[in-house]
Parts: structure tokens; sequence; C-alpha cells
């Protein structure tokens, strides 16, 4: 009997035991016998790799909303630059692509279409890279592996940052200031 490690689907490992004879309901035959798993353990590795999966996806379309972004970015910055390059500045008219159509049409009515569409990009995009770190969460949970340590980190708000700041200065004495002219 020998095992031996065979990839499936690129993830998991799943160990096939080379038998010399096989024997299955009084058939004695010469093959290949699988190690047959619990159908609870086939749900959790189908549950592990279904949370992977989503979290590739994910990944993969923000990266996708990235290009996108910076592709706008650099679309508005060239139409900034021909407004102030030509004589009529943003009456000036430019070139839009809309599917497999072009457009001719102000400066800017495109770059602020083309604003728009950057703000909603920005707004999907934070929204999915919100859903990454669940995901994330979610698939190291179904591995068994405790929670990333600083994964969920957020930016304080108005108030609890002027409650630092009021914490530092009642608790810190002032540092003495010296101005350059008084060496």
């Amino acid at each position: 009997m020998k095992f031996v490690p065979t990839m499936l689907s690129g993830v998991f490992t799943i160990y096939i035991i080379y038998i010399d004879f096989c024997i299955a309901e009084n058939n004695v035959g010469i093959g290949v016998c699988i190690f047959t798993m619990d159908n609870k353990l086939v749900r959790l590795l189908e549950d592990i790799e279904r949370a992977g999966e989503k979290v590739l996806a994910t990944r993969q379309e923000i990266i996708d909303l990235d290009r996108r972004r910076n592709s706008n970015r650099e679309a508005i910055r060239g139409l900034e630059k021909h407004a102030r390059e030509h004589y009529k500045g943003d009456n000036s008219k430019g070139w839009i692509a809309a599917g497999n159509t072009f457009l001719k049409i102000p400066n800017h009515t495109a770059r602020s279409m083309l604003e728009k569409d950057q703000k909603e990009l920005d707004i999907t995009v934070n929204l999915l890279r919100s859903k990454l770190k669940d995901g994330v969460n979610d698939l190291r949970e179904k591995e068994g592996r405790e929670e990333l340590k600083g994964f969920g980190l957020t930016a304080l708000s108005k108030d609890e940052l002027g409650m630092v700041q009021k914490t530092i200065k009642d608790n810190f004495s002032e540092t003495k200031k010296y101005h350059f002219s008084k060496f």
C-alpha cells in the first residue's frame, strides 16, 4: 500500500491509496482505490473552497476597478490639460468614447461625467475592500485559524480624536516652545 498526494482544484491535497487488489462487494480486481472521506469533511472542504474562491473573485474585481479608476484619473487630467492649452478653455470640445460610439462633447461635460464615475468607483472599491476583509476572516474561521490582528482598523471620528487630544492635553504638561529669534 502506498499513499500518493494528489492536487485537487489547486488547493487541497487528497491522498490516493494504491493497492494491488481492490476488494469491493465481492469483486476482486487490480486498480486504484480512493480513500473515501466522511461527508462532513467533504462539505467542510467545499465550504473552504467556496470561501477561497469568493475571496479571490473579490480581489480580482478590486484590481479591475482600480485599473478603471486609474484610466479615469488619466482621462480627467488629459481633459484638464486640453482645457488649459485650448484657446476656448473649458468650453472647448473633445472626443469621448461611450461603448462603440465616439461623441464630441464640451470638455466640462466630459470631465464632470468622468468625475461622477470616479466617485462611484471609489465607493464601490471601498465597499469591496470591506467585503474582502469579511471574506478573509470567514475563510480563516472555516480553516480553523484565528482572525488576523489589526485587519479591521478604522480611522478615528472627529469626536474620538477630540477626546484623545483633550486627554493628552489634560495629562501631560505643555512643552516649552522657543522662537528662533531668541537665540
